[in-house]
């Protein structure tokens, strides 16, 4: 694929991308683009000695009229040598998208993202199912905005270098879908291609004709009317946005109105598309974890069990050959240790202290929702809540009344059927993205947001590009919900069927340290983490050479009874030095601490409010795992009945 189909200039004007576009395509010497007073107002092509506004004579000349919502914005004209064929009927198919660049002053000032590879997607048929929901998600979104009746989203394939179209798309079957496929990004003659390149929209009323629109879309799709608009998620282009046969015909108000939400859809369907390629029935609690199998297998994306992330090593891995990745995770030193560096203070014990209290408020407002009736099941109504709150209310610092929802949705996205979960990982990357767009566009508030938004410096000196800001956060909440909310159901697990360590813990509240780091030793949430040896050394007999692909078993390093007497009885009296469970080295989870706080403050409350909690008479929990981390999906209890504390 050439640079040009690759990605959008940097600064460019869109009509001077167009117009470089037209000109090359109808392989004509020179264009020039004129407005409605015949002044030129964009030229490409070698400048002849007549100067560059002015057309010698001597030359062919193909002229078309350039028209935006019908009326008349200028004339376009295309120049060949004498003896140049003049391609027949094709200047049409550039004419209707040269006109609304032309016609909407927007597009006269640099737009679009100012460079970089874009998002590539792997094979769409290895898919689940869950990722049919995004196309139902994204048009009930931009529906009532535009009135379309159907909607459609093509993205970037780098295994094949095609636009191809996700399923779904304008309530096609899948059947259907196969001869969707837009073909590779340099057929300038699709609307798809060039909107995707140029980064600008295109908007047609008579699809039917139209030049500028693929016919065997028009024919397969029975498309009338049809606005295209570019998916940019930060700075890389993911896709094209497609509405179609609004009964009224399309406007350049419509296109504001779409381009003000595609940021966001943008981020969801990176988000979504990445998060769907795993398992369709494994738990997305794994999500830490199975970056971890993708690491460790050292397969192609093609073959890896859990290929949503990028495999092998942060910094030998190739920019643009992953989809959403965990950072700092996948990442070496010393770009990955400047990030820590940087984010360390909000996690180290002293900033776990200063959001205890806020921690606490989360806590009992949970409780607060089931106590009154003396039973629940815990992980649904606090295990699976508790650390989404903690990260969108304490870290990220969204007023406590508007945590709800996307904590809801967070909670769909880990916990909620397999059909559903891509759609609501779509809301998730949605709101995230829009969220970090927002608080940069604010005032520095002093908190973790402004450290991420600041960045630090890659490898190569240059500053950290916005995705990886966006790979920092993800990293955060996919690895820091799912593994707190098994730990946490195991934590009252073991006091639901131990009454006399209760009656201690409740009696002694300094042992709270200890039991806390006993709970996460035993019940170490991920298992195994992967991870790739940089020299060449022998483990127990085993010769591992440099590049190798290593999978850590931490869970059984903190059984082993070599280091831990009696590792598998929770003791209390048990102080754990260095706990394995959130790794070692310079790859040790940095949320350490973050994750051993929120237990603290949970346990604290869970003793005080429900001292006498038991299992429910004649049920047990449920557990589940994703091959390399651990899961408690139903914990059900009893209790005394209790009364809000809460207004």
């Amino acid at each position: 694929m050439n640079a040009t189909a690759g990605r959008a200039s940097r600064g460019a004007l869109g009509l001077a991308d167009l117009s470089r576009l037209a000109r090359r395509t109808l392989r004509a010497d020179r264009l020039l683009v004129t407005d409605r007073a015949g002044r030129v107002v964009a030229a490409d092509g070698p400048i002849g000695a007549a100067g560059p506004d002015e057309i010698t004579g001597g030359r062919a000349v193909d002229t078309a009229l350039l028209t935006d919502g019908g009326r008349r914005v200028g004339t376009v004209r295309l120049i060949y040598h004498d003896d140049a064929p003049v391609p027949d009927g094709l200047i049409p198919a550039f004419a209707p998208h040269l006109g609304i660049a032309l016609g909407r002053p927007r597009l006269s000032r640099p737009h679009g993202p100012p460079g970089g590879i874009v998002f590539p997607w792997d094979d769409p048929d290895r898919l689940p199912e869950a990722i049919n929901e995004i196309t139902g998600r994204v048009a009930e979104v931009v529906r009532p905005l535009t009135g379309a009746t159907a909607v459609g989203i093509t993205v970037w394939d780098a295994e094949r270098g095609i636009l191809t179209a996700l399923p779904e798309a304008f309530g096609a079957t899948d059947a259907m879908l196969a001869a969707s496929v837009t073909g590779p990004p340099t057929n300038m003659l699709s609307a798809s291609v060039r909107v995707f390149v140029t980064g600008e929209p295109y908007l047609s009323n008579q699809a039917s004709g139209d030049p500028g629109v693929l016919q065997s879309y028009v024919e397969m799709f029975d498309i009338h009317r049809m606005l295209s608009v570019p998916l940019d998620c930060g700075d890389r282009r993911v896709g094209v946005l497609h509405l179609i046969n609004k009964p009224d015909g399309f406007t350049t108000a419509d296109t504001a109105a779409v381009e003000s939400v595609s940021p966001g859809i943008a981020a969801g369907v990176q988000l979504a598309r990445s998060v769907a390629r795993m398992a369709g029935r494994q738990r997305l609690e794994g999500i830490l974890a199975a970056a971890a199998v993708a690491i460790a297998s050292g397969k192609p994306g093609r073959e890896s069990p859990l290929p949503a992330f990028d495999r092998g090593r942060g910094r030998d891995s190739i920019e643009g050959e992953g989809e959403m990745k965990l950072y700092p995770l996948q990442i070496d030193p010393p770009y990955q240790t400047r990030w820590r560096a940087a984010l360390g203070s909000y996690f180290n014990a002293k900033a776990v202290a200063r959001i205890e209290d806020s921690v606490r408020e989360h806590a009992n407002y949970l409780i607060d929702g089931f106590i009154a009736a003396g039973e629940c099941d815990f992980v649904d109504c606090f295990a699976a809540q508790l650390p989404a709150r903690v990260f969108f209310g304490s870290f990220l610092g969204l007023p406590f009344e508007q945590i709800k929802p996307i904590q809801k949705a967070t909670d769909d996205a880990i916990r909620g059927p397999g059909e559903g979960r891509a759609a609501a990982w779509a809301t998730v990357g949605g709101f995230l993205n829009d969220y970090l767009g927002r608080r940069a566009a604010e005032a520095p508030q002093g908190d973790f947001v402004d450290v991420v938004l600041a960045g630090v410096k890659t490898d190569e000196g240059e500053p950290a590009p916005y995705e990886h800001k966006l790979y920092i956060v993800v990293d955060f909440l996919a690895g820091g919900i799912g593994t707190t909310s098994h730990t946490l159901a195991s934590m009252v697990h073991h006091l639901a069927t131990h009454p006399d360590h209760v009656k201690r813990l409740i009696a002694e509240p300094e042992l709270h340290d200890n039991v806390v780091e006993e709970i996460i030793r035993i019940h170490a949430p991920v298992a195994a983490l992967g991870l790739t040896a940089t020299v060449e050394t022998e483990v127990a007999g085993q010769r591992i050479k440099a590049g190798d692909l290593v999978m850590l078993c931490e869970g059984a390093a903190c059984r082993d009874p070599q280091v831990t007497p009696n590792p598998g009885v929770v003791d209390l009296d048990r102080r754990v030095p260095v706990n394995l469970a959130f790794s070692y080295g310079p790859h040790r989870c940095i949320g350490a601490h973050v994750a051993g706080g929120v237990m603290r403050v949970a346990l604290g409350e869970v003793l005080r409010r429900m001292p006498d909690v038991a299992l429910a008479p004649g049920r047990a929990p449920v557990f589940s795992n994703s091959g390399v981390s651990r899961n408690m999906d139903t914990l059900p209890l009893v209790f005394a009945p209790g009364s809000k504390e809460s207004p």
